[in-house]
């Protein structure tokens, strides 16, 4: 539940100290048009940074998250999996999510032989 209704962005028409231009169309006033293989590029750059947030979580004391990063890009690599890429580009966008995941599971990896971390956390769900 809990939908309550209005979502007022503040888009009043008194302008206060602006400088003019008074009509700029609200983000649902236009539809975002995005081509499907930009859209893929952008989730293949996704996993460059979880990679590095799960190096940093580590160097920070956070054995966790590499283990919820680790399911996170094995899924959305299984995924890519599914696609016929077509494109060569997007394909080697695709090399490089796979590389990510690879260094993660190291990261996992060297988790585990210390005893650090709860790899039951990606099974919790």
């Amino acid at each position: 539940g809990g939908g309550g209704g209005g979502d007022d962005g503040g888009g009043g028409t008194s302008g206060g100290g602006g400088g003019g231009g008074g009509g700029r169309p609200r983000v649902e006033d236009e539809a975002l048009r995005l081509e499907i293989e930009d859209y893929l590029y952008g989730v293949c750059a996704l996993p460059d940074e979880l990679s590095r947030l799960a190096t940093t979580s580590v160097t920070h004391g956070d054995y966790n998250t590499p283990f919820k990063v680790l399911e996170f890009l094995t899924d959305l690599s299984n995924g890519f999996r599914l696609l016929s890429l077509k494109n060569d580009a997007l394909r080697k966008r695709f090399d490089s999510v796979k590389y990510c995941v690879k260094r993660v599971e190291e990261v996992v990896f060297e988790l585990k032989l210390r005893g650090l971390g709860d790899d039951g956390a990606a099974a919790d769900g």
